[in-house]
């Protein structure tokens, strides 16, 4: 009987659990989250822009102070949806790993998943798990910037518009809800 019960255990049963009860084999870092879609993801941002030129063709939505021709129907027919950012998770491997990312004073490190919803006492009853446990990161990084040499994984390519220079326009506009009067008024139809 006791041959039994010790082949029936595994190397991670006999690994001690923390006072949470977690393990490093067991923990689940976005237990209770729900991951979303991605909005600022390049092919929902066209998908987002396909939606408005075709409401233009509609009438749904009205060119405001412009008048189409076959050139430029739109009159954003300059404007295209490109990759500005990848969404990288971070996983450091060691200290050196860790310390390369707190170094870099450019990024914006979140500890859990950008496209994951969670409930507020998700972020107030967060504890380390266990000993010696890293936690993974997650940043957006313009293209034109290199990746830190971190363990990463590069999880999706994005479109953010608000950090587009074609949005950049002088005054403040009020954008009404069927009008796309100027970029300002496109850069909200897109995030709506």
């Amino acid at each position: 009987m006791v041959l039994l019960l010790l082949s029936s255990c595994t190397q991670d049963d006999l690994l001690p659990d923390n006072e949470n009860g977690q393990s490093p084999t067991n923990f689940d870092p976005y237990a209770g989250g729900v991951q979303l879609q991605n909005p600022y993801d390049v092919n929902n941002m066209k998908d987002a822009l396909q939606i408005i030129k075709d409401k233009i063709e509609a009438g749904t939505y009205i060119l405001f102070d412009y008048t189409p021709d076959q050139r430029n129907p739109y009159g954003f027919d300059d404007f295209e949806i490109s990759t500005s950012h990848k969404y990288v998770k971070f996983t450091p491997q060691s200290e050196t790993e860790f310390a390369i990312l707190k170094r870099d004073s450019t990024l914006f490190l979140a500890d859990y998943p950008l496209d994951y919803i969670f409930a507020e006492s998700y972020f107030e009853s967060r504890t380390v798990p266990f000993e010696d446990y890293m936690p993974e990161y997650f940043a957006t990084i313009a293209v034109d910037k290199t990746i830190p040499n971190v363990t990463h994984e590069v999880l999706g390519d994005l479109y953010l518009p608000e950090q587009d220079l074609y949005f950049e326009e002088e005054g403040q506009f009020l954008t009404r809800e069927t009008v796309i009067g100027n970029k300002e008024d496109l850069l909200h139809h897109l995030l709506c």
